[in-house]
């Protein structure tokens, strides 16, 4: 008689809900503000992680990735006496920006920080092979589809519109619509 062949293991029910692990880095980190009075500062992008800290109301912070409504921040060191600036070592926290599946509903916590530039100034492209544009601040990492901008190569003058982190809303010669590029492309002429 044969012997039996033991039962394969099961295989571990894979989990719906995006780990930390698929988190997309930005290419260049961009800013938000907050709009909610208060949101909360989570170790992981989950309701109910550890909370490490709260940003008020009007707080712009730093966003170095992204995974659905959630947003990864560089923290600022603070001292818990003070609420100043400290020695202490940064790390990252993470930031729901729409809090409409929130019990009850928030709406809109966070929103992209962009300042406008001044009208009349003019950058110089200095990125070799030219830019690469997107409808908003963050480019790949939320989604969207870039495109190569015309009239953006090396040595080109475009006129900025708006900042947001370190992305740039720009504008080329012949005008069209203004894309987000990574600031690191330009040289403030």
């Amino acid at each position: 008689m044969k012997a039996l062949a033991p039962a394969p293991a099961p295989v571990p029910k894979q989990s719906a809900r995006p780990t930390e692990a698929s988190a997309v880095r930005l290419a260049a980190p961009m800013e938000y503000e907050v709009v909610h009075s208060l949101v909360r500062v989570r170790a992981s992008p989950a309701p109910t992680a550890t909370e490490l800290t709260m940003k008020r109301k009007g707080t712009v912070v730093s966003v170095v990735g992204v995974l659905g409504d959630w947003v990864q921040i560089e923290l600022q060191p603070t001292s818990l006496a003070t609420g100043q600036e400290s020695d202490a070592a940064s790390g990252s926290g993470w930031m729901l920006t729409n809090g409409r599946a929130m019990v009850p509903p928030l709406g809109m916590l966070l929103k992209p920080h962009v300042i406008p530039v001044a009208n009349g100034a003019v950058w110089h492209v200095t990125r070799p092979g030219g830019c690469v544009g997107y409808p908003d601040p963050g480019g790949s990492a939320l989604g969207q589809s870039g495109r190569a901008l015309s009239r953006a190569d090396e040595g080109c003058s475009v006129e900025p519109v708006a900042e947001c982190g370190m992305w740039a809303q720009v504008r080329t010669e012949g005008g069209g619509e203004a894309s987000w590029v990574e600031l690191d492309a330009f040289l403030a002429g």
